[in-house]
């Protein structure tokens, strides 16, 4: 690569870096936007008064006692949860022919989705007025716990199927020595939540979910301060990467004038 190319790389990469970091800023700051505006109320008003106690977008929040009378067991770990997702995916090292290199080959990484579900308990938040729904469906800041990775190495191309957690895997197909990975993240089961989200038919989410088991007064600032670091973070990077890509149209100039010479 020539100087030009190196420094326009650069300078995209730190651009892109850049632009990556206002998102996380507007995302933050519109979390602690929501939070800030949407009314703390009782559950009992939450699940029957709903739009009439909400924002004027229908947001609300409440905090108070987890009830769920069924919880679900997550199917890596095997702990109790309000709600889980997880995947299971396949890696091996295959052989096969080099294009760029006629009569050769090369070895390629190859990855596979062998499994992988979401699924939410049904519960309530009762703050002793009454229980309001909570609807989870993956979309939103659930405050998810990673699970401790799972990870088996085949033995052989003819196993057929898997153990990972309390689940089987059908792997026929696969060639010795794959690595099967299983990642899994939960919302566990608490004693207490708060929810902030929108409210329909009694029912708080699943739109524009907030789950935690911290305070609001904690959780907007946190997302103040992960917004303003996103902010400075941006404007720094994106000025560095516009620098790098206006040092790179200098360069090619420049060389366009010595060849003039």
């Amino acid at each position: 690569m020539t100087k030009r190319q190196i420094v326009m790389s650069v300078g995209a990469v730190v651009l892109l870096v850049g632009i990556v970091s206002l998102i996380f800023g507007a995302i933050s700051k519109g979390k602690a936007g929501q939070l800030a505006s949407a009314p703390l109320v009782s559950t009992a008003d939450a699940a029957a008064k709903g739009g009439e106690v909400a924002s004027k977008d229908g947001i609300l929040a409440v905090r108070g006692r987890t009830v769920c009378d069924d919880p679900l067991y997550a199917p890596i770990s095997g702990t109790p949860v309000l709600y889980y997702t997880y995947s299971v995916t396949a890696a091996w090292k295959e052989t096969v022919p080099d294009k760029d290199h006629p009569g050769k080959n090369k070895t390629e990484n190859k990855t596979k989705s062998v499994g992988g579900d979401s699924n939410a308990a049904e519960f309530s938040i009762d703050d002793g007025s009454g229980p309001v729904r909570i609807a989870v469906s993956g979309v939103g800041d659930l405050e998810l716990t990673e699970s401790p990775t799972q990870t088996y190495t085949s033995r052989s191309s003819n196993e057929s199927s898997i153990t990972l957690g309390a689940r089987v895997y059908k792997v026929s197909g696969f060639p010795e020595g794959t690595t099967f990975t299983a990642r899994e993240s939960v919302l566990n089961a608490t004693d207490s939540l708060f929810a902030c989200g929108k409210i329909e038919n009694g029912t708080i989410g699943p739109s524009d979910m907030i789950l935690s088991t911290k305070s609001p007064e904690e959780l907007i600032a946190s997302a103040q301060s992960s917004a303003k670091t996103g902010f400075t973070l941006g404007a720094i990077f994106s000025g560095l990467g516009v620098a790098g890509l206006l040092g790179g149209l200098i360069l090619v100039k420049n060389d366009d004038n010595l060849r003039k010479t």
